[in-house]
């Protein structure tokens, strides 16, 4: 019994960082881009809840956001460093590769990286 409970424990330290076992229970982790109107923006949500807003042209220098995020069934709300709160309805595709951020009307498909 003992033994059985060590390899059940080392099997969880093992899979706990691999990505395909994180995407089946927080599908919104990992990287995703688009591009709009020529500016390529790249999103990475972490599994620590952090997030990364990078904008930049094609070929040049960046602007980068940070912050935190939370989600739930179908509502994610980013709160950047600076304490402003911006909240998204989400949907994915039926493979999750590619994630659907809505606003005001406003929808915006990602593929993940």
């Amino acid at each position: 019994m003992k033994k059985i409970l060590v390899l059940a424990l080392v099997a969880v330290v093992l899979l706990a960082g691999c990505e395909p076992i994180v995407s089946l229970f927080r599908p919104i982790v990992g990287t995703w881009e688009t591009t709009i109107l020529g500016v390529s923006v790249r999103t990475t949500f972490s599994q620590d809840d952090t997030y990364t807003d990078t904008e930049s042209l094609v070929g040049s220098w960046g602007l980068t956001q940070e912050g935190t995020w939370d989600s739930t069934e179908n509502s994610i709300t980013k709160t950047s460093s600076g304490g402003s709160e911006t909240e998204y309805s989400y949907s994915f595709n039926s493979g999750k590769s590619e994630l659907m951020l809505t606003q005001g009307g406003i929808s915006v498909t990602y593929t993940r990286q």
